[in-house]
C-alpha cells in the first residue's frame, strides 16, 4: 500500500510559449497608466548653469545616449536592444522625443511589428527590425543597404561642437585657451565603415537643411502659383518676375497646399525694385498671409528677406490652412513698382553643417581629409553616386579624390639626411587621373560683368558653374550646370552605365558620356573643401556628404533630397525596454513632451507562459488503499484497521485528488478530478496533470 510514487524525468514536460495581449491607449488612459512622452536635449554647458528642467532633460539625454546610441557600432557589448548593424541604424541628434511604456504593460517585450502610434493623420509603425517609419513608406524608394554607403560626412555629432569653448565649470569662468576653429585628427565618419577624418580649421553650425516646398523663378501655374488681384499684377516678359504697379493687395497663392498645421516654415523672398525713381515714403509692402512682413521703401531695401511662421488652422476667414499667400501692395498709397524675383519655402528642419573658410587676413583655410581608401576608387565602368547639401558662397572644390597623396620624402630627394624633413610623411603629387572631382568655377561664357538686357530692366547677372569630372589620364569627361552662389542646393553627381549626370534639388540638370577607357584609380586622399589642400579652397557650408558605390534611381535621388540623407526612419524602438525614440529632426513634433491633441498607442505585449505537464502512471497493483475514514472498522484517522468490505474481491477504490510533493513531502500541486475515477487492478492508469505558470 503505497501513498507516494517518485516521478522520473521522462514523466515531466515543460513547454514555453508567448501570449501576445493587445494593448490600446489614448492620451488620457496612457497618462493614467504611466505611459510617458518626454523630450530630451543635449547641453554642452556645465550643470551649474542649468535650470532644474534643463538638468533633468540633459541627464536623461545622456542616459539614453549611453544605453543605446553612443559608439553604437564599436561598443555593441554595452548597448541595450538587439543590435543589427545592417538593418537598424541608430542616429541620435541634439533632440529626441521618447515614448516609454512600463514593463508591467508589455511583459517580456513589445512584440515586433505591432507598435502603432497615431496622432492626427500621421501613423507611426515599427518595421520589426527596431526602426520607426511612417505607415505606407515605400522602402524601395530609399537607400536602405548601409553597405553601399561607403562614406558619410553628416556631420551627425557636430552639434556637440557648436560652441568650441563651452563653459565647463560655471557661469563666471572663461575658457583659459579659447578655440576659434575646430582642428582634430582621426575622427570617425558616420558610415558603416568608420572611415577616419582629419578636420582642419572648420566651424560647425546649424541651418535649415530641407528640400524646397516652393522654389519659384517664375510665378506661373506650372510653378505652383495662382495670381489674384487687380490688373496691376504683371509678369516681366524676360525673366518672369511677379511685380506690381500700384493698386492694392495683389495676391500670389500656392496651389500645391504645402502648409501643415503646427509645423514651422521658413520663407525667403528676393525682392527687386524696377522703378526708375522712388521719392518720399513711396514704395511697396510685402505681407505674408495678411500679416506685415516687409516694407519696401525707400529704394535699396530689396534683396533677400527671410521670416519664419507656423502653420495655423486658418489664415483668415476665407483662406484654408494649407495655402501660402503673399500680398504685394503699394506702401503709403504711392503707386510705385516693385517685384518679387524669387520665393523659397522650406520646412524648418535644422541640421548640423560644416562651415568652410577661405584664406583671409588670418591665413586661415579649411579642409577635411579622409586618408586614401580603395572604397573611393571608382574605375571605368563602375557606378557611383555623390550626394550632399551645399550652401555655396564662392568658387572652390567641394569634394575630390585627386591632386595629392600621402608619401615619404627620402633623403636623396632632399639631398642629405641632415636636412629637416628627411624620411617624413608629406603630401606629394598624385597621378594625373582621378575617379571624381566636384567643384564650382566661374562661368565666363558671357564674360565677366556682361549685361543681360530685359524689356523694362537692366541688371547684372553672373552664374557660376557646378562641375563634375573624372579622368583616366588621357580622357577627362566633364559636365557642368549653372548655379547661383549664396543659395542652398542639394547636389547629386552620378555615374550610371557610363553616363555622368548632375542633379540639383532632385531634378536632373545635365548628363554626358563617361569617355574614360582606362583605370581612374589613384592613391590620392579624399579631400573635402579643397583641391589637395594646396589650392581652390571652398567657402560655404556642406552637410550630409555621402558617397555610394552604386547608381541611384530617380526615386532614390528624390528621397536623398527630401530626407536629406536618404533615411526614411523616424527613430528606433527598443522592444525589451519598452522605449521608442523619435530622433529624426524632421519629425520632432511627434511624441514631444508638450504633445497637443489626442493620440492612440497600440501594441501587443509578450508574456512568456510555461505549460507544465506531469504524467502520473498508476500500475495495476499500486494505490489500492484508501485514506477515507469510512473504510475503517472504527471511523477514526487514529484507527488503521480496515473494514471487511475493503478486503474482498469486489473492493474497487476511486481516485478524486492527485497531489505532487517535493522531497520533504510538502504538497506543491493539487489536481482535483471532475468526477471520481475507479482504479483498475488489471491495467495501468495514467493521469496527466497540466497547468500554466
Amino acid at each position: 500500500m503505497a501513498i507516494y510514487k517518485k516521478l522520473l524525468g521522462s514523466d515531466v514536460s515543460i513547454t514555453p510559449f508567448n501570449a501576445n495581449k493587445l494593448f490600446t491607449f489614448n492620451s488620457s488612459s496612457g497618462t493614467n497608466s504611466s505611459i510617458k512622452l518626454e523630450t530630451y536635449q543635449y547641453r554642452s554647458e556645465s550643470l551649474y548653469t542649468y535650470s532644474t528642467n534643463d538638468v533633468s532633460s540633459s541627464l536623461k539625454y545622456f542616459q539614453l545616449d549611453h544605453l543605446y546610441y553612443k559608439d553604437f557600432q564599436l561598443n555593441v557589448a554595452n548597448k541595450f536592444g538587439n543590435v543589427d548593424y545592417l538593418n537598424q541604424p541608430r542616429e541620435l541628434h541634439d533632440k529626441v522625443n521618447t515614448i516609454s511604456v512600463p514593463s508591467k504593460l508589455y511583459g517580456l517585450e513589445i512584440k515586433p511589428g505591432t507598435f502603432t502610434f497615431t496622432t492626427g493623420s500621421l501613423k507611426v509603425v515599427d518595421d520589426k527590425n527596431g526602426n520607426l517609419i511612417i505607415s505606407g513608406t515605400q522602402l524601395i524608394s530609399h537607400s536602405m543597404d548601409t553597405r553601399q554607403k561607403v562614406f558619410h560626412l553628416g556631420p551627425r555629432n557636430a552639434f556637440k561642437q557648436y560652441d568650441l569653448n563651452a563653459n565647463f565649470h560655471g557661469k563666471e569662468q572663461k575658457h583659459p585657451h579659447p578655440l576659434f576653429y575646430y582642428s582634430r585628427k582621426n575622427i570617425y565618419d558616420n558610415s558603416f565603415y568608420n572611415n577616419l577624418l582629419n578636420y582642419k580649421n572648420v566651424k560647425f553650425g546649424k541651418r535649415v537643411i530641407s528640400h524646397e516646398l516652393i522654389k519659384s523663378p517664375k510665378f506661373t501655374s506650372t510653378d505652383g502659383w495662382s495670381r489674384m488681384g487687380n490688373s496691376k499684377i504683371e509678369t516681366d516678359s524676360y525673366n518672369g518676375n511677379y511685380y506690381v504697379r500700384g493698386g492694392s493687395y495683389n495676391q500670389l497663392q500656392t496651389t500645391n497646399n504645402p502648409i501643415e498645421f503646427g509645423k514651422e516654415y521658413e520663407l525667403t523672398v528676393d525682392i527687386e525694385f524696377i522703378s526708375s525713381s522712388l521719392t518720399g515714403t513711396g514704395g511697396a509692402i510685402l505681407q505674408l498671409n495678411q500679416t506685415g512682413f516687409h516694407n519696401l521703401h525707400p529704394r535699396g531695401t530689396g534683396g533677400k528677406h527671410t521670416t519664419r511662421f507656423t502653420g495655423t488652422t486658418v489664415y483668415s476667414s476665407t483662406l484654408p490652412k494649407k495655402d501660402l499667400t503673399i500680398y504685394l501692395s503699394p506702401y503709403s498709397g504711392t503707386n510705385h513698382t516693385a517685384s518679387l524675383k524669387y520665393v523659397s519655402l522650406r520646412e524648418v528642419i535644422e541640421r548640423p553643417v560644416v562651415h568652410f573658410l577661405t584664406t583671409g587676413s588670418n591665413s586661415v583655410s579649411s579642409s577635411i581629409v579622409s586618408p586614401h581608401s580603395e572604397k573611393y576608387n571608382f574605375n571605368t565602368g563602375d557606378d557611383f553616386t555623390i550626394s550632399m547639401y551645399a550652401d555655396i558662397k564662392s568658387t572652390g572644390y567641394l569634394v575630390a579624390k585627386s591632386t595629392t597623396q600621402d608619401g615619404i620624402l627620402f633623403s636623396q630627394q632632399v639631398k642629405g639626411t641632415k636636412i629637416s624633413g628627411s624620411s617624413q610623411n608629406v603630401s606629394i603629387p598624385a597621378v594625373k587621373k582621378f575617379p571624381f572631382e566636384v567643384f564650382v568655377e566661374n562661368d565666363d561664357t558671357l564674360g565677366i560683368g556682361k549685361l543681360k538686357v530685359g524689356t523694362w530692366a537692366i541688371g547684372k547677372y553672373q552664374d557660376e558653374l557646378l562641375t563634375f569630372r573624372r579622368s583616366d589620364g588621357t580622357n577627362t569627361p566633364t559636365i557642368s550646370t549653372p548655379i547661383t552662389t549664396g543659395s542652398l542646393y542639394h547636389i547629386t553627381c552620378m555615374t550610371s552605365a557610363s553616363v555622368m549626370s548632375i542633379w540639383l534639388d532632385g531634378k536632373e540638370m545635365i548628363s554626358g558620356s563617361d569617355t574614360t577607357l582606362l583605370d581612374t584609380q589613384n592613391r590620392a586622399n579624399l579631400y573635402i573643401g579643397t583641391k589637395g589642400e594646396i589650392s581652390n579652397y571652398f567657402s560655404g557650408s556642406i552637410a550630409n556628404l555621402m558617397i555610394y558605390n552604386e547608381a541611384k534611381s530617380k526615386e532614390q535621388i528624390k528621397s536623398l533630397n527630401e530626407t536629406t540623407d536618404g533615411n526614411p526612419y523616424l527613430g528606433n524602438i527598443f522592444y525589451s525596454q519598452g522605449v521608442s525614440a523619435i530622433t529624426n529632426p524632421r519629425y520632432q513634433e511627434i511624441g514631444k513632451k508638450s504633445h497637443k491633441g489626442d493620440y492612440t498607442l497600440t501594441y501587443r505585449g509578450t508574456h512568456p507562459i510555461y505549460e507544465n505537464e506531469y504524467q502520473c502512471t498508476v500500475q495495476s497493483d499500486e494505490f489500492n488503499y484508501s485514506h477515507n475514514i469510512s473504510t475503517r472498522k472504527i471511523q477514526s484517522d487514529q484507527y488503521p484497521e480496515l473494514s471487511d468490505m475493503t478486503t474482498g474481491s469486489l473492493w474497487k477504490p476511486y481516485v478524486t485528488t492527485i497531489g505532487l510533493f517535493n522531497e520533504n513531502n510538502e504538497l506543491l500541486v493539487v489536481g482535483k478530478l471532475g468526477q471520481p475515477i475507479r482504479m483498475s487492478d488489471e491495467t495501468d492508469t495514467t493521469f496527466i496533470l497540466r497547468w500554466d505558470t
